[in-house]
């Protein structure tokens, strides 16, 4: 061994590299590989996700707005600064409920074959708050309000733990001899548990329109509804609530109003008929490609009334 060579350490000493093994560097060249892999991807995502904003909002701009209610005109207000969008409710089936349950412009509602019975329609989705329906039934049991809750609608089973939730809530706040879920109602069925039900309360504030709600008040329900949303544009004021209690105390009301009344809320919704959808549609049509001067005549975009 020459001078020039270092001692002779321990066994285990050299036997143990201090020089980092080969696998280090390739595995140091991955980490590094994955994280400008990562990086990239993100920046990918981000730059696409800013130009599909961005393109949005050039076509948002850049176009002719259609919305279902003032509610929604005020919200492209605010997000948009857009104040010439054009207003124009969606078609509800408005008569063919009428007919299906023998309304008509000459005979008159009676409530012989209602009961006391509060209709919900919603679909079974936490965002839609059907919990609220729940706890009107046991404010009416508390009052002894003698009435009955009924919500149809359908869920997926994304929603399966939500359904079980309400359940769990239905017992916990013991109010399962009042209220009742009809899933997966078939159109008969649902005519059926209109024609029987005085008032239709709605649990979900801040709704764009309510659809639902129109085919209640078609059938000559009372509509109780938040007083925040597109609803509130044809509901009238006194079935408005901001809070549970009112509600509640609107509901019981609602029990016991007269058949006139009945037959005015039918009456008023009309207007959302799919067959006035279909002239209000043709007026825009008109405007928009003949540019036909309609705005004083109809008072466009606050389309007219037309009378069935």
């Amino acid at each position: 061994m020459s001078s020039s060579s270092s001692p002779l350490k321990s066994n285990t000493e050299s036997v143990i590299s201090t020089d980092p093994p080969l696998s280090y560097y390739s595995s140091s060249i991955n980490n590094q590989t994955d994280s400008r892999s990562t990086i990239s991807s993100l920046n990918k995502m981000n730059y696409y996700t800013k130009w599909v904003k961005e393109t949005y909002e050039k076509m948002i701009r850049n176009s002719i707005l259609i919305t279902n209610s003032q509610y929604s005109k005020r919200a492209i207000m605010e997000a948009y600064a857009i104040d010439e969008t054009i207003i124009l409710s969606p078609p509800v089936p408005v008569d063919d409920i009428r007919s299906s349950l023998g309304f008509s412009s000459n005979s008159k509602m009676s409530s012989k074959a209602r009961e006391n019975l509060v209709l919900v329609i919603s679909r079974i989705e936490p965002h839609k708050r059907i919990e609220n329906a729940i706890y009107i039934a046991k404010i009416l049991k508390k009052k002894k309000v003698e009435a009955k809750v009924i919500i149809v609608g359908s869920w997926d089973q994304f929603y399966h733990k939500y359904y079980e939730k309400l359940k769990r809530l239905i017992i916990d706040n013991k109010v399962s001899d009042i209220i009742s879920f009809k899933i997966s109602a078939s159109s008969e069925e649902l005519i059926g548990i209109m024609k029987k039900s005085k008032v239709y309360f709605h649990s979900r504030e801040g709704e764009h329109f309510g659809i639902s709600i129109v085919e209640a008040m078609s059938a000559g329900l009372i509509p109780v509804v938040p007083s925040t949303g597109g609803q509130i544009e044809f509901v009238p004021t006194i079935y408005q609530y901001d809070s549970l209690e009112p509600a509640s105390q609107i509901v019981a009301s609602a029990l016991d109003v007269a058949d006139e009344e009945r037959q005015r809320i039918s009456d008023s919704v009309k207007r959302f008929s799919e067959i006035n959808y279909k002239r209000q549609f043709q007026l825009l049509i008109s405007k928009l490609i003949y540019n036909v001067n309609i705005d004083q005549q109809y008072n466009f975009p606050n389309f007219p009334t037309i009378n069935q």
